[in-house]
C-alpha cells in the first residue's frame, strides 16, 4: 500500500507544477514522494521488529505525510 501511495503521490507531485521554479532543488524535490515512501517502509520494518502491534501507525503516518506534501504542492502553485 505504501508503494502504491508513493507512486501516485510521485505522479501527482509532478503534475502540480511545484517543480517549475525550483531550480537546483528540483533534483531532490523530484524524488521526495519516493524517498518518503522508502523511509516509511524502512521505519515500518524497524517498528515491526520492536512492536508488531503498533507498526501500522508508522505506515499510516508516512502515507499521510506523503499525501500532505502533495496537497501542499497543489495549494502553493
Amino acid at each position: 500500500m505504501t508503494i502504491l501511495i508513493s507512486i501516485v503521490c510521485f505522479v501527482l507531485y509532478h503534475k502540480s507544477g511545484i517543480l517549475d521554479n525550483a531550480g537546483m532543488a528540483a533534483i531532490f524535490l523530484n524524488w521526495l514522494p519516493i524517498i518518503i515512501g522508502l523511509m516509511t517502509i524502512a521505519i515500518y520494518f524497524i517498528a515491526n521488529a520492536i512492536s508488531r502491534k503498533h507498526a501500522w501507525i508508522v505506515t499510516l503516518l508516512g502515507n499521510l505525510f506523503n499525501l500532505i506534501i502533495v496537497l501542499n504542492a497543489f495549494w502553493n502553485t
